[in-house]
């Protein structure tokens, strides 16, 4: 036994089994990377698509105050569009270089939501003239979702 602790091939043997087990982990890390990479950029241009339809929708509200039941069913249906949209997206796991964007696009999705349940219950209960606010602020999130999702896109991408 002692023999055997003194032999430099068994210490080379030693070192090469480490470097091949650290090698294994890294490539395990990297493929489930890209894996994780594929699999969000797949995710994101298809919630993309949906998400710039419901923008446009958004965009198109007929006057709360003239149609009260055309614009609280439409802002239901965008509503329910971009909760599933939300959903999905949650369930990916984001590589790391996309982390922040990832959680950033998520915050504000939930944020357009509270505030579309917002107009919501103002149309609700009859105070159509307090929602012009709320529709700018969601506006404006839409746009920086809509970056976001870009940004993520293309740092996917490269």
């Amino acid at each position: 036994m002692k023999k055997t602790l003194k032999s430099s091939s068994f210490w080379i043997g030693i070192v090469i089994g480490i470097a091949i087990i650290i090698a294994g982990l890294a490539l395990f890390y990297y493929l489930d990377e890209k894996r994780l990479e594929k699999e969000q950029l797949t995710a994101l241009k298809l919630s993309q698509k949906n998400l710039e339809k419901d923008f446009k929708e958004f965009n198109g509200l007929p006057d709360a105050k003239k149609n009260k039941k055309q614009y609280v069913k439409q802002i239901d249906k965008i509503s329910n569009s971009i909760e599933y949209e939300y959903n999905d997206l949650v369930e990916i796991e984001p590589p790391e270089k996309t982390v922040y964007i990832h959680t950033g696009v998520l915050d504000n999705l939930e944020l357009i939501l509270d505030n579309l349940d917002s107009v919501d219950l103002l149309v609700d209960n009859k105070h159509e003239d307090a929602v012009k606010p709320f529709e700018d602020y969601i506006d404006d999130l839409m746009l920086y979702v809509n970056k976001d999702i870009e940004k993520q896109i293309k740092k996917l991408s490269k």
